[in-house]
């Protein structure tokens, strides 16, 4: 029996021991005698315990070999000795005392005033100018009493997470207004933009028609020179319509992006005195809720009366908007005309009918197959890429200016079907203002990105940099910027390549003679 014993008397033994330390758990052995705790509490009771247990035997040790003969030595025996204490008490449970208040006080239990602000170490309010008006009695609100209790039926841990679970959905649903709002402003400033387009180029066609140049048996080739002044002639007033159009339409998305940081952000920035990008000022009455499917100088005039910046900034604003956009319209000009140019040239010596070469023209306008760079796609591109980035400068400026008090940037995405993988994998992502990754991608960095970023004063609460969302994990590089990510088995890098984010501390102007370039 000597060995079959012994193990017999050790299984009893641990059993009983795991009995008395754990207080039965759901295991069979550990429930013997009654009793099936649940296993979360059975461990925040034990780590109790053992804390306890650990800071008493610490305080013994410290205090009769360390506290107590340093005491006797230094001050002799008529000096009583101090005592070394630890508060090994666990803090109170806040969440389940504010639920036992909220049920007591829903039943008609009186309860002292004093107390709750004690309990939960509030302080009281000195004027009624201060107080905080409960659930259902605002300002003049006098349907409900002071003393009417809450929904009996609504518990208040359900909804303290009811809170906090809609506190990421009401961020992406604040995203993706944000890129509604934009997406609507730069439809009616390429609207405004095609009206112009459209003028100078059907013009272009008539007049181009009319050259006898273009028959079959023209007597001479036109040189170059005779080319420039033509479409020098015809285009003299093009580039400066466009470039109008193109900056009021970029100014209204820059001045969009400083006011939704000034709105995403009012209350976490209330009473510090805040003034964005420079002398800026932002009126945080309302939030933006009607559509920007009009012309973009309607929607500038809708942003000097919120009173965005002070006039002096906004007239360097409107400078800046003006003259990087002007840029822009020479670029699309000149493309436009070496388009035309080549296939007049093209015609000329093949022999092409002069029906062709217009209905040629007319492709040019349509951006058909073979000229879809110079026609409407093309158009679009430089009004999407220019307005977009001044938007993402907008932001970036703003949260620049308050990095001190929301030094936290979080990468959202808008994550519908047209939502690329790179961009879908930084959905969460959240990294400090300064990390080196914002410099090459703060968004737009690719062409029609409709991403946005966000400014908190700490990460989210349970925050994994590896696995910022579900189903996501992230790699890092040795600067701490996210260089690849993993989507099951997919494997996508974030190389932003020549077209890289809104820069740091850059200017207006600058953004969109960049973006001129992408486009």
């Amino acid at each position: 029996m000597g060995p079959a014993y012994k193990e017999m008397v050790d299984d009893f033994a641990n059993a009983g021991i795991a009995r008395v330390i754990l207080g039965q758990t759901l295991t069979s052995r550990g429930s013997d005698g009654g009793g099936s705790r649940a296993l979360g509490q059975v461990h925040g009771a034990v780590k109790e315990e053992k804390i306890e247990v650990d800071a008493k035997g610490l305080m013994m040790t410290v205090n009769l070999n360390l506290v107590w003969p340093l005491t006797l030595f230094n001050f002799g025996p008529y000096v009583p000795p101090p005592t070394w204490v630890i508060d090994y008490d666990p803090e109170a449970d806040l969440s389940a005392i504010s639920i036992n208040l909220q049920r007591l006080w829903s039943m008609g239990v009186p309860m002292s005033k004093d107390h709750i602000y004690t309990q939960f170490q509030i302080p009281e309010p000195k004027d009624e100018e201060d107080e905080l008006p409960p659930p259902g009695q605002g300002a003049g609100d006098e349907k409900d009493g002071p003393g009417a209790p809450p929904d009996s039926g609504v518990d208040a841990a359900a909804k303290a997470a009811d809170l906090a679970e809609s506190g990421g959905k009401k961020k992406m649903a604040d995203v993706k207004q944000g890129a509604k709002e934009i997406a609507d402003l730069i439809t009616g400033a390429i609207s405004e933009g095609r009206k112009t387009w459209r003028r100078l180029m059907h013009n272009v066609v008539d007049a181009l028609a009319e050259m006898d140049e273009l028959g079959r048996n023209a007597p001479r080739h036109p040189g170059p020179a005779q080319w420039d002044r033509f479409f020098e002639t015809e285009t003299r007033d093009w580039a400066k319509d466009l470039g109008a159009v193109l900056g009021e339409g970029t100014l209204a998305g820059y001045l969009l992006g400083v006011d939704q940081i000034g709105w995403e952000n009012r209350t976490k920035l209330a009473g510090k005195n805040v003034q964005f990008c420079e002398a800026q000022r932002v009126d945080l009455s309302d939030p933006i809720e009607f559509e920007f499917d009009q012309p973009p100088q309607e929607a500038i005039d809708y942003f000097k009366k919120k009173k965005i910046v002070t006039r002096t900034v906004f007239d360097n604003l409107t400078d800046d908007a003006r003259q990087g956009s002007f840029t822009v319209a020479g670029v699309y000009r000149k493309r436009t005309i070496e388009g035309f140019k080549n296939a007049i040239t093209d015609a000329l010596e093949n022999g092409t009918a002069q029906a062709e070469v217009i209905k040629t023209f007319r492709g040019i306008i349509k951006g058909d197959v073979k000229q879809k760079e110079l026609g409407a796609w093309h158009l679009e591109n430089i009004f999407r890429t220019n307005i977009q980035m001044a938007y993402g400068v907008g932001r970036r400026r703003s949260l620049e200016s308050v990095a001190d008090l929301l030094p936290w940037w979080t990468y959202h995405a808008i994550g519908d079907d047209r939502t690329r993988p790179a961009h879908r994998a930084l959905q969460n992502v959240t990294l400090r203002a300064d990390n080196p990754f914002w410099e090459s991608h703060y968004p737009p960095w690719a062409f029609a990105c409709r991403c946005s970023v966000t400014a908190d004063l700490e990460p989210p609460e349970g925050y994994s940099p590896v696995n910022p969302t579900e189903g996501v994990t992230i790699a890092y590089g040795e600067d701490g910027a996210p260089a690849k990510a993993e989507i099951g088995t997919q494997v996508v890098d974030f190389d932003a390549g020549d077209f890289l984010g809104v820069p740091p501390q850059g200017g207006l102007k600058e953004a969109l003679q960049r973006g001129a370039k992408l486009a």
